[in-house]
């Protein structure tokens, strides 16, 4: 379930972050945008509480997921975690030919270092739980992040790239 305010806020959050401000680019200190100029909590709803009948649906949802995922969905999930060029190989061809475009590879690396820096704003801010620590059944199929679980970080990369 997501939240309807954060649904229909995320897009205009990620357009945010992808155009920032020129003072970015002067000051010489970040890459493309100054994460300074953006306040996320401002632009994003607070998550559900960890006791809410929302969060509970979510965490069910989860767990069906969870029971009913695949060794492939798995391997999947784990390829889709790392914020390599090779990603993007469905629609801009193989992936050794994305191995030799240098400036492209060092472009997502700059606008992922730009995404992480403001999305580490937010979760900071919200603190929310990841869904392991609220429900001990969860089993993720990759390492367990350390940080907070909101705003998603996976899903802000995807609006952004």
């Amino acid at each position: 379930m997501i939240n309807c305010c954060t649904h229909r806020r995320a897009p205009l959050f990620a357009l945010l972050l992808v155009l920032g401000t020129c003072q970015a680019f002067a000051d010489g200190q970040h890459n493309f945008v100054d994460h300074r100029s953006i306040d996320p909590v401002r632009l994003l709803a607070p998550p559900p509480t960890d006791t809410s009948d929302v969060t509970r649906a979510e965490l069910d949802a989860m767990l069906l997921i969870q029971e009913r995922r695949s060794p492939v969905q798995v391997t999947l999930t784990k390829m889709d975690n790392e914020a390599k060029l090779d990603r993007f190989s469905d629609a801009l061809g193989s992936a050794e030919r994305l191995r030799n475009v240098p400036l492209l590879e060092a472009l997502l690396s700059k606008v992922h270092s730009d995404n992480s820096e403001i999305i580490d704003k937010a979760k900071n801010a919200f603190n929310r739980p990841r869904p392991h620590k609220l429900e001990p059944r969860i089993k993720p199929s990759l390492e367990l992040p350390t940080s907070s679980s909101y705003p998603s970080g996976h899903a802000t990369w995807g609006y952004v790239t």
